[in-house]
């Protein structure tokens, strides 16, 4: 876990020329058990933007699936600028990504009225990269903020204001 955003930043450049997001899997019917989360479930990472919020961001075209991290599938964007990971973890929360001894930086916070954070990773403090996490249907959104040429702009402050775009349209 200590090395997930520099592992996000690494898959997302991997990527790069791997298909867009979309589903190609067969649906299956959980089982009783397992539906606490099934709000998280049906979130794809790769859509929770719009078309208009991703080009107002400076992003082209669809994101490219991320499942390095089994348990955190995401989504990468990358603008010349800067890129951005969206992922998920449905058996997490804020709170319990908080007690991990792999931040450098967690400073806690309410984004739509619910548990949410900013974290820096202390592997990336020198990586100009920002984590926001918010709680969501029974898990947690992560949104990765890197930096690549847009040195001027905060990470941190990027990632809470992609957070607060997304979680109205997030479970509960």
């Amino acid at each position: 876990m200590l090395s997930r955003n520099v592992v996000a930043v690494c898959a997302g450049a991997a990527l790069l020329g791997a298909a867009g997001c979309g589903t190609g899997g067969e649906t299956t019917n959980a089982p009783a058990s397992t539906q606490q989360n099934i709000g998280l479930g049906q979130v794809d990472p790769c859509t929770v933007l719009t078309p208009e919020e991703l080009s107002s961001l400076g992003f082209e075209g669809p994101g490219q699936k991320q499942e390095g991290i089994s348990s955190e599938p995401g989504c990468a964007f990358d603008s010349l600028e800067f890129g951005i990971t969206i992922s998920k973890n449905e058996e997490k929360s804020v709170e319990e990504y908080g007690k991990q001894d792999s931040w450098a930086k967690f400073d806690q916070t309410q984004v739509d009225g619910r548990p949410a954070a900013t974290g820096v990773s202390k592997n990336a403090t020198q990586a100009d990269v920002c984590t926001a996490l918010v709680d969501a249907g029974g898990g947690v959104v992560l949104v990765d903020v890197s930096l690549l040429r847009a040195k001027e702009m905060d990470e941190c402050g990027e990632a809470l204001k992609i957070a607060e775009k997304i979680a109205p349209r997030l479970p509960k």
